[in-house]
């Protein structure tokens, strides 16, 4: 992008100039917009899988702890019995 000066910053911003760029027609590209989707669609699903992933694994350890810390408990209790 070229660098403008300050008078031509100055000029461009002038209520006559404004008025000109926002009445002409823009150009309508779908290339860009095409593109800008498809990395928002991978960026979006990245971020959902992962969310996902990361709510199981969670859910998947809590679980775990919470089925596992009885069970060891219970195993731990029949172990001293036996051995008494």
């Amino acid at each position: 992008m070229p660098n403008p000066s300050r008078s031509q910053l100055a000029a461009d911003h002038e209520p006559e100039a404004v008025r000109k760029r926002l009445t002409t027609p823009v150009k309508a590209s779908t290339l860009p917009d095409a593109v800008l989707g498809g990395i928002d669609g991978c960026v979006t699903t990245f971020a959902v899988v992962s969310g996902a992933l990361c709510v199981t694994w969670l859910l998947g350890r809590w679980m775990l702890q919470t089925l596992a810390d009885p069970v060891d408990e219970h195993l731990r209790v029949s172990i001293r019995l036996l051995q008494s």
